[in-house]
Protein backbone atom coordinates (compact mmCIF):
# COMPACT_ATOMS: atom_id res chain seq x y z
CA UNK A 1 0.00 0.00 0.00
CA UNK A 2 1.08 3.54 -0.63
CA UNK A 3 -0.17 4.53 2.84
CA UNK A 4 -2.61 3.29 5.43
CA UNK A 5 -4.51 6.61 5.34
CA UNK A 6 -6.39 7.79 2.28
CA UNK A 7 -7.13 11.52 2.48
CA UNK A 8 -10.21 12.52 0.52
CA UNK A 9 -9.95 16.19 1.54
CA UNK A 10 -12.90 18.56 1.93
CA UNK A 11 -15.96 17.63 -0.10
CA UNK A 12 -19.57 18.77 -0.38
CA UNK A 13 -22.23 16.56 1.17
CA UNK A 14 -23.75 14.29 -1.46
CA UNK A 15 -20.69 14.12 -3.69
CA UNK A 16 -18.52 11.09 -4.42
CA UNK A 17 -14.73 11.35 -4.20
CA UNK A 18 -12.36 8.80 -5.75
CA UNK A 19 -8.68 8.20 -5.01
CA UNK A 20 -6.31 5.97 -6.92
CA UNK A 21 -4.21 3.67 -4.71
CA UNK A 22 -1.49 1.13 -5.44
CA UNK A 23 -1.35 -2.31 -3.84
CA UNK A 24 1.94 -4.18 -4.14
CA UNK A 25 2.99 -7.66 -3.11
CA UNK A 26 6.44 -7.20 -1.58
CA UNK A 27 6.65 -10.83 -0.46
CA UNK A 28 8.24 -13.87 -2.06
CA UNK A 29 4.96 -15.82 -2.45
CA UNK A 30 1.66 -15.10 -4.14
CA UNK A 31 -0.49 -12.70 -2.12
CA UNK A 32 -4.10 -13.85 -1.94
CA UNK A 33 -6.74 -11.33 -0.99
CA UNK A 34 -9.38 -13.31 0.83
CA UNK A 35 -11.91 -10.64 1.72
CA UNK A 36 -12.49 -6.88 1.84
CA UNK A 37 -14.69 -5.35 4.55
CA UNK A 38 -15.76 -1.76 5.11
CA UNK A 39 -17.43 -0.24 8.16
CA UNK A 40 -19.82 1.80 5.99
CA UNK A 41 -21.57 1.25 2.67
CA UNK A 42 -20.32 4.76 1.80
CA UNK A 43 -16.78 3.40 1.33
CA UNK A 44 -15.95 1.10 -1.57
CA UNK A 45 -12.87 -0.79 -2.76
CA UNK A 46 -13.04 -3.35 -5.55
CA UNK A 47 -10.03 -5.19 -6.88
CA UNK A 48 -9.69 -6.49 -10.44
CA UNK A 49 -7.98 -9.63 -9.11
CA UNK A 50 -7.69 -11.42 -5.78
CA UNK A 51 -4.12 -12.65 -6.23
CA UNK A 52 -0.83 -10.83 -6.82
CA UNK A 53 2.43 -12.48 -7.83
CA UNK A 54 5.63 -11.57 -5.93
CA UNK A 55 6.63 -7.95 -6.70
CA UNK A 56 3.42 -7.45 -8.70
CA UNK A 57 1.40 -4.30 -8.10
CA UNK A 58 -1.98 -3.02 -9.17
CA UNK A 59 -3.75 0.30 -9.16
CA UNK A 60 -7.35 0.54 -8.05
CA UNK A 61 -9.80 3.18 -6.89
CA UNK A 62 -11.23 3.81 -3.43
CA UNK A 63 -14.61 5.57 -3.54
CA UNK A 64 -16.21 7.57 -0.75
CA UNK A 65 -19.86 8.69 -1.00
CA UNK A 66 -20.61 11.61 1.33
CA UNK A 67 -24.41 11.44 1.04
CA UNK A 68 -26.03 12.29 4.42
CA UNK A 69 -22.60 12.93 6.00
CA UNK A 70 -21.38 16.11 7.73
CA UNK A 71 -18.15 17.15 9.39
CA UNK A 72 -15.03 15.10 10.02
CA UNK A 73 -15.31 11.53 8.69
CA UNK A 74 -13.08 8.50 9.26
CA UNK A 75 -14.01 5.15 7.74
CA UNK A 76 -12.26 1.77 7.68
CA UNK A 77 -11.41 -0.69 4.94
CA UNK A 78 -10.00 -4.05 6.04
CA UNK A 79 -8.17 -6.22 3.52
CA UNK A 80 -7.77 -9.85 4.62
CA UNK A 81 -4.85 -11.71 3.02
CA UNK A 82 -2.73 -14.83 3.34
CA UNK A 83 0.30 -12.76 4.44
CA UNK A 84 1.50 -14.46 7.66
CA UNK A 85 3.15 -11.30 9.02
CA UNK A 86 0.28 -8.92 8.15
CA UNK A 87 -2.95 -10.89 7.53
CA UNK A 88 -5.22 -7.84 7.92
CA UNK A 89 -4.30 -4.51 6.35
CA UNK A 90 -6.41 -1.63 7.68
CA UNK A 91 -6.92 1.46 5.55
CA UNK A 92 -8.40 4.65 6.97
CA UNK A 93 -10.45 6.80 4.62
CA UNK A 94 -10.66 10.38 5.92
CA UNK A 95 -12.67 13.34 4.70
CA UNK A 96 -14.26 16.55 5.86
CA UNK A 97 -17.81 16.92 4.54
CA UNK A 98 -19.38 20.37 4.35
Amino acid sequence: MDSSTIQMGTINSGSVRKKLITIKNTGKSNLKIRKIETDCSCTMLKLPTNELLPEESLKTTVKYDSLFKKGKQSKLIKIYTNDPSNPIKVLYVKAFVK
